[in-house]
């Protein structure tokens, strides 16, 4: 699918989804369109929902962080092995 959605002008974009008829190919399930109606309901967007996204993704903590490193890390020294081999 690499550069397949790629595109300069929306209008392209846009022939593209109604071409491909992608609202038929997307499954529909109850949890999917309870969240639809909600958002459509009630407007999560403010400054202060904005503050609770900012701490629940960006306050994550130095214990989080450095198990991203170590993981990254192991991952780097599992692939430059095999790579060696």
């Amino acid at each position: 699918m690499d550069g397949w959605w790629d595109c300069e002008h929306l209008d392209e974009f846009f022939f593209r989804l109604l071409r491909f008829e992608v609202e038929s190919k997307v499954k529909r399930n109850r949890a999917l369109l309870f969240q639809v109606l909600l958002s459509r309901l009630f407007n999560m967007q403010s400054k202060s929902r904005a503050f609770q996204i900012g701490e629940k993704h960006y306050d994550l903590g130095m214990n989080y962080l450095k198990r991203c490193w170590i993981a990254a890390w192991f991952t780097a020294v599992l692939i430059g092995g095999m790579l060696r081999l």
